[in-house]
């Protein structure tokens, strides 16, 4: 239902508030429930109709992700699941996984395929803002300047630590915060 959601948010802010221009939209986070593809494109009509009805550029859009927004599908691939007894070397506390000491099984996560859960809002991002999401979260934060609505926006994504074993772990990335303040 995007055309009509942007719709009725086009005529809020138009008949309700009295807003005719608008210098930056800012979503922040959980465009879609799941992270799965279909989602992403009704966000990605929302977006088409709500740039339109305002002339947005692309440029005047600030996205982050959020925990809705990272496809759990690929989490979980990211993770190799073992037998307790052939694991090799300690895990590695807060990124492999185990139900408890006495699980049979662990999930050992691989540390190249994990970053790969956020690829699918990295796409909508890639045609919605018409630049790179970076997958390393390092790199994901985003500098938004609008000077002549006197403002700068910093974008960060707090779901960068959050995967299907992890659902709990919002915070921000000190490097990338650190990257954007450079």
């Amino acid at each position: 239902q995007a055309a009509l959601w942007y719709g009725q948010l086009a005529e809020d802010l138009r008949r309700e508030l009295g807003i005719n221009r608008v210098d930056a939209l800012c979503l922040s986070g959980d465009l879609t429930q799941r992270g799965h593809e279909d989602e992403f494109r009704a966000a990605e009509e929302f977006l088409i109709g709500l740039t339109a009805e305002f002339e947005l550029k692309p440029h005047q859009l600030v996205i982050v992700p959020g925990n809705h927004d990272l496809s759990w599908h690929i989490a979980r691939e990211a993770y190799v699941p073992r037998l307790r007894s052939t694991q090799a070397g300690a895990l590695r506390p807060d990124i492999d996984f185990e139900e408890g000491p006495a699980s049979r099984y662990v999930e050992v996560r691989n540390d190249e395929q994990h970053p790969h859960r956020f690829r699918p809002f990295a796409e909508f991002y890639q045609r919605v803002c018409r630049q790179p999401y970076p997958l390393n979260p390092t790199d994901q934060a985003t500098i938004h300047h609008f000077g002549e609505a006197g403002l700068l926006i910093l974008g960060l994504n707090s779901a960068w630590q959050i995967d299907h074993n992890y659902r709990e772990r919002s915070a921000i990335n000190d490097l990338a915060l650190s990257h954007a303040l450079d």
